[in-house]
Protein backbone atom coordinates (compact mmCIF):
# COMPACT_ATOMS: atom_id res chain seq x y z
CA UNK A 1 0.00 0.00 0.00
CA UNK A 2 1.53 3.30 -0.59
CA UNK A 3 3.36 4.89 1.78
CA UNK A 4 1.82 2.96 4.59
CA UNK A 5 5.06 0.26 5.30
CA UNK A 6 6.60 3.95 5.79
CA UNK A 7 4.12 5.49 8.27
CA UNK A 8 3.85 2.03 9.55
CA UNK A 9 7.33 3.05 11.53
CA UNK A 10 6.42 6.14 12.13
CA UNK A 11 4.50 5.37 15.58
CA UNK A 12 4.73 8.52 17.72
CA UNK A 13 5.33 10.81 15.14
CA UNK A 14 3.67 13.76 14.11
CA UNK A 15 3.26 14.35 10.64
CA UNK A 16 1.24 17.61 9.17
CA UNK A 17 -0.67 18.10 5.82
CA UNK A 18 0.07 20.99 3.41
CA UNK A 19 -2.60 23.16 5.15
CA UNK A 20 -1.17 22.68 8.18
CA UNK A 21 -3.53 19.49 9.63
CA UNK A 22 -1.69 17.55 12.23
CA UNK A 23 -2.03 14.00 13.07
CA UNK A 24 0.12 12.12 15.45
CA UNK A 25 0.76 8.61 14.89
CA UNK A 26 -0.47 6.05 17.34
CA UNK A 27 0.11 2.32 17.13
CA UNK A 28 -3.72 2.02 15.73
CA UNK A 29 -3.05 4.76 13.26
CA UNK A 30 -0.15 3.44 12.22
CA UNK A 31 -1.66 -0.50 11.82
CA UNK A 32 -4.20 1.00 9.76
CA UNK A 33 -2.03 3.04 7.66
CA UNK A 34 0.03 -0.50 7.02
CA UNK A 35 -3.26 -2.10 5.87
CA UNK A 36 -4.67 0.48 3.39
CA UNK A 37 -1.91 3.00 3.17
CA UNK A 38 -1.68 6.72 3.38
CA UNK A 39 -6.03 7.83 2.99
CA UNK A 40 -4.74 11.01 0.77
CA UNK A 41 -6.41 10.31 -2.63
CA UNK A 42 -4.41 13.78 -3.94
CA UNK A 43 -0.75 12.30 -3.29
CA UNK A 44 -1.73 8.85 -3.88
CA UNK A 45 -2.33 10.17 -7.38
CA UNK A 46 0.74 11.83 -7.82
CA UNK A 47 2.53 8.98 -6.36
CA UNK A 48 1.29 6.74 -9.00
CA UNK A 49 2.43 9.26 -11.90
CA UNK A 50 5.74 9.54 -9.75
CA UNK A 51 6.62 6.09 -9.66
CA UNK A 52 7.50 5.32 -13.28
CA UNK A 53 9.69 8.21 -13.04
CA UNK A 54 11.89 6.99 -10.69
CA UNK A 55 12.44 3.07 -11.16
CA UNK A 56 14.74 3.70 -13.77
CA UNK A 57 18.40 2.86 -12.27
CA UNK A 58 19.93 2.74 -9.04
CA UNK A 59 21.60 6.29 -8.87
CA UNK A 60 22.26 9.33 -7.15
CA UNK A 61 19.13 11.00 -6.18
CA UNK A 62 17.60 14.03 -4.19
CA UNK A 63 14.40 14.10 -2.91
CA UNK A 64 14.41 18.64 -2.91
CA UNK A 65 11.66 19.27 -0.38
CA UNK A 66 11.20 16.03 1.14
CA UNK A 67 9.02 16.97 4.16
CA UNK A 68 8.87 13.60 6.04
CA UNK A 69 10.63 11.59 3.47
CA UNK A 70 8.15 9.40 1.86
CA UNK A 71 9.41 9.76 -1.68
CA UNK A 72 12.60 9.67 -0.63
CA UNK A 73 11.86 6.24 0.93
CA UNK A 74 9.98 5.15 -2.01
CA UNK A 75 13.31 5.96 -4.34
CA UNK A 76 15.57 4.55 -1.67
CA UNK A 77 13.50 1.39 -2.12
CA UNK A 78 13.96 1.30 -5.82
CA UNK A 79 17.75 1.03 -5.35
CA UNK A 80 18.89 4.58 -5.53
CA UNK A 81 21.31 6.39 -2.93
CA UNK A 82 19.04 9.02 -1.33
CA UNK A 83 19.20 12.19 0.09
CA UNK A 84 16.55 14.24 1.14
CA UNK A 85 16.45 18.54 2.07
CA UNK A 86 13.50 20.36 3.50
CA UNK A 87 13.26 23.50 4.93
CA UNK A 88 11.86 22.64 8.35
CA UNK A 89 13.65 20.83 11.01
CA UNK A 90 10.66 19.03 12.46
CA UNK A 91 9.70 17.10 9.26
CA UNK A 92 13.78 16.37 8.70
CA UNK A 93 13.59 14.87 12.36
CA UNK A 94 10.71 12.64 11.29
CA UNK A 95 12.12 11.78 8.04
CA UNK A 96 15.36 10.87 10.03
CA UNK A 97 13.86 9.23 13.11
CA UNK A 98 11.93 6.68 10.34
CA UNK A 99 14.78 5.83 8.58
CA UNK A 100 16.63 5.04 12.00
CA UNK A 101 13.80 2.68 12.04
CA UNK A 102 13.97 0.73 9.25
CA UNK A 103 17.44 1.07 9.02
CA UNK A 104 17.93 2.83 5.84
CA UNK A 105 20.96 4.18 4.81
CA UNK A 106 20.01 7.30 3.31
CA UNK A 107 20.87 11.41 4.42
CA UNK A 108 18.36 13.29 5.45
CA UNK A 109 19.30 17.29 5.69
CA UNK A 110 17.57 20.71 6.63
CA UNK A 111 18.14 23.50 4.32
CA UNK A 112 16.62 26.07 1.67
CA UNK A 113 15.94 25.37 -1.64
CA UNK A 114 16.76 29.24 -2.41
CA UNK A 115 20.16 29.34 -1.08
CA UNK A 116 21.63 25.96 -1.66
CA UNK A 117 24.94 24.33 0.10
CA UNK A 118 25.15 20.74 -1.69
CA UNK A 119 28.48 20.21 -2.65
CA UNK A 120 27.87 16.76 -4.23
CA UNK A 121 25.83 16.44 -7.98
CA UNK A 122 23.12 14.06 -8.75
CA UNK A 123 21.62 11.90 -11.32
CA UNK A 124 17.84 12.38 -10.43
CA UNK A 125 16.22 14.86 -8.63
CA UNK A 126 12.60 14.79 -7.37
CA UNK A 127 10.90 18.03 -6.59
CA UNK A 128 7.48 17.24 -5.85
CA UNK A 129 4.51 19.91 -4.84
CA UNK A 130 7.22 22.44 -3.95
CA UNK A 131 8.00 25.31 -5.85
CA UNK A 132 4.40 26.90 -5.86
CA UNK A 133 5.25 27.00 -2.16
CA UNK A 134 8.69 29.22 -2.82
CA UNK A 135 8.09 33.43 -4.00
CA UNK A 136 11.74 32.62 -5.82
CA UNK A 137 10.86 30.02 -7.81
CA UNK A 138 13.56 30.69 -10.34
CA UNK A 139 16.49 30.33 -7.70
CA UNK A 140 15.07 26.84 -6.98
CA UNK A 141 15.31 25.63 -10.29
CA UNK A 142 18.81 27.29 -11.22
CA UNK A 143 20.06 26.06 -7.74
CA UNK A 144 18.82 22.11 -8.79
CA UNK A 145 20.32 22.66 -12.11
CA UNK A 146 23.89 23.25 -10.68
CA UNK A 147 23.66 20.17 -8.73
CA UNK A 148 22.82 17.96 -11.54
CA UNK A 149 25.15 15.67 -14.12
CA UNK A 150 25.17 15.67 -17.29
CA UNK A 151 21.91 14.03 -18.45
CA UNK A 152 20.35 13.95 -15.48
CA UNK A 153 17.25 14.02 -14.73
CA UNK A 154 14.51 16.50 -12.62
CA UNK A 155 10.78 15.54 -11.92
CA UNK A 156 8.53 18.69 -10.80
CA UNK A 157 5.02 18.30 -10.04
CA UNK A 158 3.02 21.28 -9.13
CA UNK A 159 -0.53 22.70 -9.43
CA UNK A 160 -1.49 23.54 -13.04
CA UNK A 161 -3.33 26.43 -13.80
CA UNK A 162 -6.81 25.07 -15.85
CA UNK A 163 -10.22 26.37 -16.35
CA UNK A 164 -11.01 24.44 -13.48
CA UNK A 165 -7.84 26.02 -10.67
CA UNK A 166 -9.93 29.26 -9.77
CA UNK A 167 -12.03 26.44 -7.84
CA UNK A 168 -9.29 25.65 -5.55
CA UNK A 169 -8.29 27.98 -2.69
CA UNK A 170 -4.33 27.80 -3.32
CA UNK A 171 -3.42 29.90 -0.58
CA UNK A 172 -4.56 27.56 1.93
CA UNK A 173 -2.41 24.98 1.48
CA UNK A 174 0.58 27.80 1.72
CA UNK A 175 0.84 28.43 -1.97
CA UNK A 176 2.26 31.62 -3.10
CA UNK A 177 0.96 31.34 -6.50
CA UNK A 178 -2.34 29.14 -8.51
CA UNK A 179 0.54 27.26 -10.05
CA UNK A 180 1.85 26.84 -13.25
CA UNK A 181 1.21 26.61 -17.22
CA UNK A 182 2.90 24.25 -19.22
CA UNK A 183 4.93 26.53 -21.56
CA UNK A 184 5.53 29.01 -18.58
CA UNK A 185 7.27 25.99 -16.59
CA UNK A 186 9.37 25.13 -19.71
CA UNK A 187 10.62 28.24 -20.48
CA UNK A 188 11.63 27.69 -16.86
CA UNK A 189 13.57 25.28 -17.02
CA UNK A 190 15.37 25.83 -20.46
CA UNK A 191 16.59 29.25 -19.09
CA UNK A 192 19.00 27.05 -17.06
CA UNK A 193 20.00 24.56 -19.11
CA UNK A 194 16.86 21.89 -18.60
CA UNK A 195 15.42 20.38 -21.90
CA UNK A 196 11.94 19.36 -21.16
CA UNK A 197 11.25 15.25 -22.04
CA UNK A 198 7.98 14.19 -21.25
CA UNK A 199 5.05 16.22 -19.91
CA UNK A 200 1.39 14.73 -17.93
CA UNK A 201 -1.13 15.82 -17.00
CA UNK A 202 -3.51 14.51 -13.91
CA UNK A 203 -5.81 15.38 -11.55
CA UNK A 204 -9.37 15.64 -13.11
CA UNK A 205 -12.60 17.09 -12.36
CA UNK A 206 -13.34 13.60 -10.78
CA UNK A 207 -10.20 13.48 -8.81
CA UNK A 208 -10.33 17.24 -7.56
CA UNK A 209 -14.08 16.31 -6.46
CA UNK A 210 -12.50 12.67 -5.08
CA UNK A 211 -9.79 15.30 -2.73
CA UNK A 212 -12.62 17.49 -1.64
CA UNK A 213 -14.36 14.86 -0.05
CA UNK A 214 -11.42 12.90 1.39
CA UNK A 215 -10.24 16.37 3.13
CA UNK A 216 -13.60 16.68 4.59
CA UNK A 217 -13.82 13.63 6.64
CA UNK A 218 -10.03 14.18 7.63
CA UNK A 219 -11.29 13.81 11.07
CA UNK A 220 -13.67 11.14 10.48
CA UNK A 221 -11.17 8.34 10.86
CA UNK A 222 -13.36 5.29 10.50
CA UNK A 223 -15.41 6.70 7.52
CA UNK A 224 -12.70 7.84 5.70
CA UNK A 225 -11.39 4.16 6.29
CA UNK A 226 -14.15 2.77 4.83
CA UNK A 227 -14.67 6.00 1.70
CA UNK A 228 -11.42 5.92 1.22
CA UNK A 229 -10.97 3.40 -2.29
CA UNK A 230 -14.12 4.38 -3.45
CA UNK A 231 -13.07 7.87 -3.48
CA UNK A 232 -9.36 6.95 -4.53
CA UNK A 233 -10.99 4.99 -7.68
CA UNK A 234 -12.12 8.10 -8.50
CA UNK A 235 -8.72 9.63 -9.58
CA UNK A 236 -8.26 6.76 -12.28
CA UNK A 237 -10.71 8.46 -14.32
CA UNK A 238 -9.08 10.32 -17.28
CA UNK A 239 -11.33 11.03 -19.51
CA UNK A 240 -12.42 14.80 -19.61
CA UNK A 241 -10.90 17.73 -21.84
CA UNK A 242 -6.70 18.49 -21.35
CA UNK A 243 -7.81 22.21 -20.32
CA UNK A 244 -9.70 21.02 -17.09
CA UNK A 245 -6.48 19.09 -15.51
CA UNK A 246 -5.24 20.34 -12.20
CA UNK A 247 -1.92 18.72 -11.97
CA UNK A 248 1.29 18.70 -13.80
CA UNK A 249 4.26 16.77 -13.91
CA UNK A 250 7.03 17.53 -15.66
CA UNK A 251 10.29 15.59 -16.40
CA UNK A 252 13.59 17.78 -17.85
CA UNK A 253 17.24 16.34 -18.56
CA UNK A 254 19.92 18.37 -17.97
CA UNK A 255 21.79 19.29 -21.38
Amino acid sequence: MAFGKILKNSVGKEISTADNKKALITKTAALGLGLIGLPHTGLRERERQIRDFIKNGKVKALDAGCGIGLYAFEMAKNGHHVTGIDLEKEKIDVARGISQRINANMNFMQGDLTNLRISEKFDLILCSEVIEHIVEDYKVIENLSKIMNHGARLIITVPRISSESWKINHQKFGHVRQGYREEELRQMLEKYGLRVTRIVLFDSPLATFAFRINEKLYDKKMLLGVLFYPLYFLTFFNYFKKDKYNGLLIEAVKI
